[in-house]
């Protein structure tokens, strides 16, 4: 008799889903007024040379985080399991006309609603500063956290390389937000991290 193992799952097997994914900004050609084409001194159209013709430039550099419009099924679920508490889950999901793609769990969501706000959270102002400029307000630094809040981000980083909160800080670089977040990244010995900027 072999010894049966439960894994959880954040979705199951036929469950609808609605996925997000990051797309280059665009900016309109100035050379061409977005027309993809300009005139010669003869009066001659031709394709616009600085945006060969689209009419649009593609800044790779500077994405934004948006839900695919068709919900989407699962299809398949593999579970590989190392040990009781140590498992990954892939899955497979489909659309009538997007075809078959294998998504990571962060970019799953159960309602468009919720997918949407974690494109505007994803989407919001930030930057890359280095930890030690974060700066800790008193009131933070005489009370910490529970150590189950700390434990369960950590171990959230663990086990899918980012972080489940935002640190967030204002004009100044004082931390608004995210402390518990803030402390793994000094128990990780990370020394630059993406922070948030507060509106």
């Amino acid at each position: 008799m072999t010894n049966q193992i439960t894994y959880e799952t954040k979705f199951n097997y036929g469950d609808m889903v609605y996925l997000i994914k990051e797309i280059p900004a665009t900016m309109a050609c100035n050379a061409c007024d977005e027309n993809g084409c300009i005139k010669t001194l003869t009066g001659l159209k031709i394709t616009c040379p600085a945006c060969k013709g689209r009419g649009i430039f593609t800044l790779d550099d500077i994405k934004t985080w948006v839900v695919i419009d068709e919900p989407f099924v699962i299809s398949e679920i593999k579970i590989r399991g190392f040990s009781k508490t140590n498992y990954s889950v892939k899955y497979k999901v489909r659309a009538p006309f997007a075809g078959c793609h294998n998504p990571s769990e962060l970019n799953m969501f159960s309602s468009r609603e919720i997918a949407q706000w974690e494109c505007d959270r994803r989407n919001r102002p930030s930057k890359r500063i280095d930890l030690l400029d974060i700066i800790i307000r008193n009131s933070w630094k005489n009370s910490l956290p529970l150590p189950e809040k700390i434990n369960k981000c950590y171990e959230y980083y663990r086990e899918h390389g980012i972080l489940d909160r935002d640190i967030i800080v204002n004009k100044d670089n004082v931390l608004e937000d995210g402390y518990v977040a803030y402390l793994v990244c000094k128990m990780l010995g990370k020394e630059n991290v993406r922070v948030i900027l507060a509106t």
